[in-house]
């Protein structure tokens, strides 16, 4: 039987991957496993040759392809910004479509002692029609994000399994750091469990960073509360733990996108939880963002992003200095 595990919470999906291999061909037998990686140009023609090659050594082989170009659904900033040419871009669709057609061709007569296992973790779209006409021919496994409770409850039985002792607050203030990210959550906890006493909120903040979307949220929240001295204190951080200009940008620019879709959400009469699950964000993390916007219009928060755009072009075309013209931009927003 052949798989398909799709879903963003990475640490379960390799988990599982991790269970198959070692079930079919054993925890330390890597001779009998293949890995593609789909980032790279792989070509479907070498992975259906391996899978249809018998096993070296063993009764079992296993093929494992990595979030595979075909399964990614071109995103509308793509479409919008044409970054290649539209011939291009058609090459490239259908470069992938024959890709895909032969893996299917391949799946409706698959080799005995193969296993080919499908993994997409990608933070990209999945392409839902190509997935679908996979689905009659493997096991489709999901794994999504667990909810803010089932997150919270998994944080609390890792610390209790793990004989870490952690007053409220310091709890409190970690839950609030940590992204919903299993994988995450586990090198974090790696940490806390080396800590000798009981955590307290100073070893927390001390031990366990921000995310940096934490970070971009704040330095928004400083430009529309006019605090110059706040939104370049969160720019230097930021800039202290070497994040490049680029990434700074993008960061501010989802925080920006992230309040006009609650804006236009309230809008249209969604309450908190509808909000919440259609953003794929905590009620926590709702809570601020509604108090960061308030007496905020649509049109004004896109006009800061519209110069944000135009910054991130003139930063590119090697106008402007990244770190000076973040700067720029700041001050610029603050005092108008």
């Amino acid at each position: 039987m052949n798989y398909l595990l799709t879903g963003r919470e990475s640490f379960n999906l390799k988990q599982r991957k991790n269970q198959l291999i070692e079930k079919l061909v054993g925890k330390d037998n890597q001779l009998s496993v293949s890995v593609y990686s789909g980032f790279e140009d792989v070509d479907i023609d070498e992975v259906i040759d391996d899978c249809n090659m018998i096993p070296f050594l063993s009764d079992n082989k296993v093929v494992v392809l990595e979030n595979p170009k075909f399964l990614t659904v071109r995103s509308k900033e793509d479409e919008k910004n044409k970054i290649r040419d539209q011939e291009r871009e058609d090459r490239d669709f259908q470069r992938q479509k024959v890709s895909f057609d032969k893996l299917i061709d391949y799946l409706k007569n698959p080799h005995d002692t193969t296993t080919l296992i499908i993994v997409f973790d990608s933070l990209d779209t999945l392409n839902r029609k190509f997935t679908s006409m996979l689905t009659p021919y493997l096991i489709h496994e999901k794994f999504d994000l667990l909810s803010e409770e089932q997150f919270k409850k998994e944080v609390i039985d890792n610390l209790k399994d793990n004989n870490v002792r952690i007053d409220k607050e310091a709890l409190k203030e970690l839950l609030n750091r940590l992204p919903n990210s299993l994988e995450n959550w586990q090198r974090e906890l790696d940490k806390l469990t080396l800590y000798p006493g009981t955590i307290t909120i100073e070893v927390i903040e001390n031990l366990i960073s921000q995310p940096l979307e934490d970070n971009a949220f704040e330095l928004t929240n400083a430009l529309f509360s006019n605090d110059l001295s706040k939104a370049l204190s969160v720019l230097n951080d930021l800039t202290v733990n070497r994040i490049e200009v680029f990434s700074l940008i993008g960061l501010i620019s989802a925080s920006l996108r992230m309040m006009t879709q609650v804006l236009m959400l309230i809008e249209l009469g969604k309450s908190d939880t509808e909000i919440a699950s259609m953003l794929n964000i905590s009620s926590g993390r709702l809570y601020y963002l509604k108090r960061d916007i308030q007496n905020r219009s649509c049109k004004e928060i896109l006009k800061v992003l519209n110069d944000l755009s135009q910054l991130d072009q003139d930063i590119k075309s090697g106008r402007i200095d990244g770190q000076t013209g973040l700067e720029l931009f700041i001050i610029k927003t603050i005092r108008g």
